[in-house]
Parts: structure tokens; C-alpha cells; sequence
């Protein structure tokens, strides 16, 4: 059980996005700010693991290899408009049912 107390002053502003972020995650503000306390300690334990952007490149570099060895040709800039679109207008029509 927490027993420690911080004291922190923070703008209004502040408080009142961190109130609606934990409102948001059902939790008491005080379960939110400990929330990302814990968030940020584990981040700095972990400094040795990969960034998300580290990941994101590898998942980049492991998809163009599967491409290749695919020997499917590379699409066009018009059909990657084209798929862009069509994902686009399928989003807006799920969005639009209710």
C-alpha cells in the first residue's frame, strides 16, 4: 500500500487534463498520476530495450524483406493512392453506423 505523499503544484490546466485522462481510464486522479510515475520509472529501467521507433524501423525492414523475397513487383504510386482511398471510404462508412 502507498504511504508517501508528494506534493506537486501544477497549473490549472494541467490538473484538469490529467483529471479527464484518468476519468477517461476510470481511475482516481491520484491512480493516474501514479500510473504514469510507474509508466516513466519502467521506461528508464528498460533504456537498453528498443524505442518504438527502433521497432517500427525493424517491422519496416522485415516487411520489404518479405516483399522482395515475394517477387510481387512494387506498386505504383497510383495504386497506392488508390488503396488509400478505398480504406479512407471504407473507415467514413463504418464511422457513419451507429
Amino acid at each position: 500500500m502507498a504511504t508517501e505523499v508528494i506534493q506537486v503544484r501544477v497549473d490549472a490546466t494541467m490538473k484538469r487534463e490529467l483529471e479527464e485522462l484518468s476519468a477517461k481510464r476510470g481511475v482516481t486522479l491520484s491512480q493516474g498520476i501514479r500510473d504514469i510515475l510507474s509508466t516513466e520509472l519502467n521506461r528508464a529501467k528498460t533504456k537498453d530495450k528498443k524505442s518504438p521507433a527502433e521497432e517500427f524501423d525493424e517491422i519496416l525492414q522485415e516487411a520489404d524483406e518479405r516483399r522482395k523475397a515475394s517477387g510481387l513487383p512494387d506498386p505504383s504510386i497510383e495504386q497506392i493512392v488508390e488503396f488509400c482511398d478505398k480504406v479512407r471510404a471504407e473507415r467514413i462508412a463504418e464511422a457513419m453506423v451507429v
